[in-house]
């Protein structure tokens, strides 16, 4: 699949995108506990190639089988965390199809699916406070306030000494020592910025901490999650 998208191979493309979704049919794992392992089987392989022939026929705009595919997907995975990304890009594809209404109704009913979360739920929101006007709709959402709440933005500048593509960009400091951009953040807030402290670790503190107060509940006895002896007792 991916060797016929580069090469540009329509045919063999659509051929693939055909066979995969034949054999999708019927694979979805009722339970969140067998949805864990639902990765692990060759419905959810070939979902894989699904989306990609969604991607396949929104690039060309035939966003009707874009439309179709992504239907098919949520149909087959009831339990599956990509419901979320899938319901987006379902409700997107109606809209550039001329069907605000029928976009609206699917990110509603997205926001009623348990498995649709964190970012996949705020782009719902968004897309129902944009699409909710009267006359479809007269009430505002109750998370109106919520999505609409602006983040303030801080702009620091300093002194590039490469800006290269593919390269880690490097600065001159307030020191005048060559730093990276996280210590140019970190020099900024420590002086005008608020004389804060901080440590750039790259949010490992913040996961250590979660992992020692969490600990009984990330190893705790819960059937199917561990598979082996290596999970079963965290001090082997």
């Amino acid at each position: 699949m991916d060797e016929s998208l580069d090469n540009e191979d329509p045919q063999t493309v659509l051929k693939c995108i055909i066979i995969a979704e034949t054999r999708i049919s019927s694979s979805s794992l009722d339970s969140a506990h067998a949805a864990a392992f639902n990765r692990f089987t060759a419905p959810w392989v070939n979902s894989k190639v699904v989306l990609l022939g969604v991607s396949f026929f929104e690039n060309q705009k035939r966003y009707n089988r874009a439309v179709y595919l992504l239907r098919r997907l949520l149909s087959c995975f009831n339990c599956d965390g990509r419901r979320g990304y899938w319901t987006v890009r379902l409700s997107t594809d109606l809209e550039h199809m001329g069907r605000p209404n029928e976009s609206l109704t699917v990110a509603e009913q997205g926001l009623l699916d348990p498995w649709v979360r964190a970012g996949s739920r705020v782009a719902l929101q968004r897309r129902i406070l944009r699409l909710a006007k009267p006359p479809r709709r007269w009430k505002t959402p109750t998370f109106s306030n919520l999505v609409d709440n602006k983040i303030p933005e801080v702009t620091i500048q300093g002194r590039s000494l490469n800006c290269e593509v593919g390269i880690k960009n490097r600065f001159y400091g307030e020191d005048g020592e060559q730093c990276g951009v996280e210590q140019l953040a970190l020099q900024y807030y420590s002086g005008e910025g608020g004389g804060w402290q901080g440590i750039h670790t790259e949010s490992s503190i913040w996961l250590t901490i979660f992992g020692l107060l969490m600990w009984d509940i990330l190893f705790s006895d819960v059937p199917g999650v561990f598979q082996t002896r290596f999970q079963v007792n965290e001090t082997q």
